[in-house]
């Protein structure tokens, strides 16, 4: 599951999620940059991936993870949720 947020027309920030052992663990961060809005690719200012720590220019501590990413990121993998009496499943 992933979560962009526009800081402005050229910077982006992405962070991505698992949901593993009945908690949702951050599993990347990246902080990407465009030239201009003529160009379609970005270029990576900052990343962090859980699996892949060697190539991290940035170190867990520091990434930023605010309060209502946290929110979004409970409320996307919580949304399907139901409560219902095993007849009752599809």
């Amino acid at each position: 599951m992933e979560i962009r947020r526009n800081i402005d027309e050229l910077t982006v920030e992405k962070w991505s999620f698992i949901f593993l052992y009945g908690n949702i663990f951050l599993d990347s961060y990246y902080l990407l940059k465009k030239e201009s809005k003529k160009h379609r690719r970005y270029e990576i200012l900052k990343k962090y991936n859980r699996i892949i720590g060697r190539n991290n220019t940035i170190k867990e501590v520091d990434i930023p993870l605010p309060e209502d990413v946290k929110e979004e990121a409970f409320n996307i993998f919580t949304k399907d949720i139901k409560v219902m009496k095993w007849t009752e499943r599809q």
